[in-house]
């Protein structure tokens, strides 16, 4: 048990907190293995943790990251940590292990002397104190920097909750800042001011030296409910020269910025958070979305009005509560994070399309649809302007190949349980075996139209839009009883094979130039029936194929062009 103090205007707040076994196994080797440093080096280390760890241990959260600072190079005290467990407990036993170094990162890098390492097995990143550090212009690497005692360290990071230390020798939280105990129990995200300078530059100051900083703020804000952003931070986060950083290398320029794979492992964190739609709301006003959705010119504006009976909000304010709306449908739905990421990153793009000129169906009498003017040569629907948007923008950000089709297959498609719900009739079960068998994300695509669907306008009451969408997903659970309650299920083969297609028809497989292959033809004509009946056999699969070849060599039915003398 640990009695934990802050000092903050001369007052010490005492808090206790547990330790798990492994977190006290831990501390109590460093500790020991800084008396015998002690005797070696003629000054004992000062270890502390820092950061989330000390953080999410206040907060009751647990927590898998351990970060470690020292007042000396961090990959000389992990040499020492590592022979130090060989001599108290032998070379058999890996108490300290994959003692890794910087060798082979860039030169930036090389000078924080960090150290990548398990001890008790726990992953732990070893880094000195960091002192007043020199940044060439649009990279987040420092070039330099001095050592420097905890009070200098904690002014340099993203926020004051995560300027916290715990001291292991001690057993006490210092909070060198004096605001970051305080912000914690208000959840106030502001960054850390030197003693004697003016806080509007300091913010400035933090984001300049590292863009990513901005995301994180952003991260930890969806992260945390009750969350409120210091005005400060608000006006820095809109610094052009700081969002420049951020997204320069989306635009073309290679030379400095922040790498696209850290910006999307950024937006990826925002997006799991309890209210992704707040970060993203801020991110609109600031500017900084409008710049990393990079929306081509010809483009309307966020902003756009929808001009459309079935929308009395904008595209922007439409998209954030469905965003809102679908991370909330996906917790109920009990979806993993990446699940949740995914139908998230979709209700952001799903619309998008719309501000594209291509997808406007123009009405005499001012209104408009969005599934283009049919009389354009261009014309392309919302849903397919947003998948080609989604693949730039994914592509640009380096999303995997996994996370750029499973996201661009739900936003194409987004409009599928639509159909069913808007039109008079309901959907029979045959069109509905249909929809499973060709939309493998039939869950997701429907809890995506429940969030739409409740979206519309400013309403709060939800339960009588999705209501309908409901209703279907039950009945399409029914007709797949096998799937999962994602809608996975396993891959079904086609009831006859192509080599028994051509054993039936006789005809070579080879596609005629200008005629879709007969093959296919075939079996969707068989997977159809499958749909109409569930139960039919594949003696009467081949007895209906023998009927139409034979109606195909008399010059009638679906396979008389193949038959053709001309063919």
């Amino acid at each position: 048990m640990l009695i934990i103090s802050s000092q903050f205007a001369q007052k010490t707040i005492p808090i206790q907190i547990q330790l798990d076994a492994k977190e006290e196994q831990i501390c109590t080797f460093i500790k020991a293995a800084c008396q015998d440093l002690s005797a070696i080096l003629g000054q004992t280390p000062s270890v502390r943790i820092v950061g989330g760890w000390v953080r999410d241990k206040l907060l009751h959260k647990p927590s898998k990251d351990m970060d470690l600072t020292v007042d000396m190079k961090g990959d000389e005290f992990a040499q020492w940590l590592f022979k130090i467990a060989q001599q108290r407990f032998g070379t058999n036993q890996k108490i300290v292990s994959e003692n890794k170094t910087t060798e082979g990162r860039p030169e930036q890098i090389k000078n924080l002397s960090v150290a990548f390492l398990k001890i008790y097995g726990q992953a732990v990143e070893i880094l000195p104190l960091r002192g007043n550090e020199v940044y060439e212009a649009g990279s987040r690497n420092p070039v330099s920097t001095s050592q420097s005692d905890a009070a200098g360290d904690s002014t340099r990071r993203d926020l004051t909750i995560n300027s916290l230390f715990y001291n292991i020798t001690t057993g006490q939280i210092e909070d060198f800042t004096g605001k970051g105990y305080d912000d914690l129990l208000t959840m106030t995200l502001r960054t850390p001011c030197r003693p004697g300078h003016d806080p509007n530059n300091e913010a400035l100051r933090i984001f300049t030296e590292d863009p990513l900083r901005l995301l994180r703020v952003l991260r930890f804000h969806s992260r945390y409910k009750n969350s409120q952003i210091d005005p400060e931070v608000l006006t820095a986060m809109q610094n052009e020269d700081v969002q420049h950083q951020i997204v320069r290398r989306l635009y073309g320029d290679e030379s400095m910025g922040i790498v696209p794979e850290r910006t999307s492992e950024e937006l990826k964190k925002i997006m799991i958070g309890e209210q992704p739609e707040k970060a993203m709301q801020l991110m609109y006003k600031t500017g900084l979305l409008q710049k990393l959705l990079m929306l081509p010119q010809e483009f309307q504006p966020l902003h756009m009005d929808q001009k459309n009976k079935h929308h009395s909000m904008t595209v922007i304010d439409h998209t954030m509560k469905v965003l809102g709306n679908v991370n909330n449908l996906a917790k109920e739905f009990k979806l993993d994070d990446k699940q949740r990421m995914t139908l998230n990153f979709s209700a952001l793009f799903h619309d998008i399309g719309k501000l594209d000129p291509r997808s406007h169906a123009n009405k005499p009498d001012g209104t408009r649809g969005y599934y283009g003017d049919r009389n354009n040569p261009n014309a392309i629907t919302h849903q397919q302007s947003s998948q080609e948007h989604w693949s730039r923008f994914a592509n640009a950000l380096k999303f995997s190949t996994d996370e750029t089709n499973t996201i661009g297959d739900m936003v194409l498609n987004h409009m599928n349980p639509h159909d069913h719900v808007e039109t008079n009739e309901k959907p029979s079960d045959k069109q509905l075996r249909k929809y499973i068998r060709t939309n493998p994300s039939w869950v997701f695509q429907y809890i995506h139209a429940m969030a739409d669907a409740s979206s519309k306008d400013d309403s709060e009451d939800l339960s009588h839009a999705q209501q309908p969408y409901r209703e279907n997903l039950e009945r399409l659970k029914t007709l797949a009883p096998n799937a999962d309650s994602f809608g996975n299920m396993a891959l079904t083969q086609d009831i006859l094979s192509g080599q028994e297609i051509i054993a039936i028809v006789g005809l070579n497989p080879r596609p005629v130039p200008g005629m879709t292959g007969y093959i296919n033809i075939v079996k969707e004509l068989l997977r159809d029936q499958q749909d109409a009946n569930p139960t039919f056999s594949k003696q009467e699969a081949t007895n209906l194929l023998q009927q139409i070849t034979n109606q195909g060599k008399s010059g009638s039915g679906l396979l008389a062009p193949y038959f053709s003398p001309q063919v």
